[in-house]
């Protein structure tokens, strides 16, 4: 069977690895359209072509299309292809990350989102609370499948790296609560050693950020590869993901936390999270005090191995093959 993956690649290629991870693995079970990753000019008109020729869609974020540049353009494509997968009586896999878009729910990503729960073949979560979710709104299947996770191949790590005892890695959004687990720290009087690295664009988030900056407290605002990452997360105790709001449910950089094998991830007591923390992968809070607790106690390293083997990209493209043929 021919599958689509939705979203092509960007001008920019992927910035995600997940879809180049996907898009691999499923190649073993299903003829991949664009495997080579050819530069989409606009991702919906890109939808719109292969509707017309493919068997199986996978979409991943389409109830973000209005956010999109010419974003009435391609929220009225996304519908549209659609329809006409449906007319054509195509299965639908709707990945559903998370359970509102980060950027705020709008009447257009609930219009594709009720879409999706009616007319989807088979809707997948990375989060069992996702999936509850997804469940109270629909009739159509749907199954929990943990976050595959892609072992590293660092070609070398970085030497020299300072330690922390908390590290918060990845693109500064406001959704990851960085600046106000800074402000709780500094309230709570917290002397642990804390580095934030990542690319923070809004400047006003970006000067909240840095006017919390102090002797125990380092922002790194910049883009690291993943090597550089892992390098710090092996040197730290701990790797944090503060997030607020609601909207989350899974996260990709829990699962390259965990693949690094370094700090042990500790984040709300919610979504994938809270998952892992049922297998002893994660540390999980329930309140902002809570969290500070968990940060001036030690705690012993944990060993990820059986679980990175059993969650193996190759292993979730073998489960989704049998479920989308099932």
């Amino acid at each position: 069977m021919r599958l689509f993956f939705f979203p092509s690649c960007p001008r920019g290629g992927y910035v995600n690895p997940y879809c180049i991870n996907y898009k691999k693995s499923f190649s073993k079970w299903f003829a991949v359209e664009e495997l080579d990753d050819p530069i989409t000019i606009m991702k919906s008109l890109t939808l719109f072509h292969y509707a017309f020729v493919s068997d199986v869609f996978v979409l991943n974020w389409i109830e973000n299309a209005r956010l999109w540049k010419f974003g009435l353009i391609q929220f009225a494509l996304v519908i549209l292809s659609l329809r006409v997968i449906k007319f054509r009586k195509k299965r639908i896999v709707w990945m559903l990350h998370n359970l509102n878009p980060h950027e705020g729910r709008t009447k257009y990503s609930d219009k594709i989102k009720n879409y999706l729960f009616k007319n989807s073949t088979l809707i997948v979560s990375h989060s069992v609370d996702a999936a509850a979710y997804a469940r109270n709104r629909t009739k159509k299947r749907v199954e929990y499948i943990c976050h595959p996770i892609c072992l590293p191949n660092y070609k070398c790590l970085k030497e020299n790296v300072e330690q922390s005892d908390v590290l918060i890695w990845g693109s500064v959004l406001p959704y990851k609560g960085v600046a106000e687990f800074l402000e709780v720290a500094k309230n709570a009087g917290l002397n642990e050693k804390i580095i934030v690295l990542g690319k923070c664009s809004d400047p006003l988030l970006e000067r909240r950020i840095q006017s919390y900056v102090a002797s125990n407290v380092t922002f790194v605002n910049r883009f690291a590869e993943y090597s550089e990452i892992a390098s710090f997360v092996k040197q730290a105790r701990y790797v944090l993901f503060p997030y607020i709001g609601d909207c989350f449910s899974s996260s990709g950089a829990l699962m390259d936390t965990i693949a690094m094998n370094g700090g042990i991830p500790v984040g709300p007591n919610r979504g994938a999270f809270k998952d892992l923390a049922h297998e002893g992968l994660c540390i999980t809070y329930k309140s902002w005090d809570e969290l500070i607790d968990i940060i001036r106690k030690p705690n012993q390293k944990k060993d990820y191995q059986e679980f990175v083997d059993t969650n193996s990209w190759e292993n979730f493209a073998k489960k989704m093959y049998s479920l989308i043929n099932d």
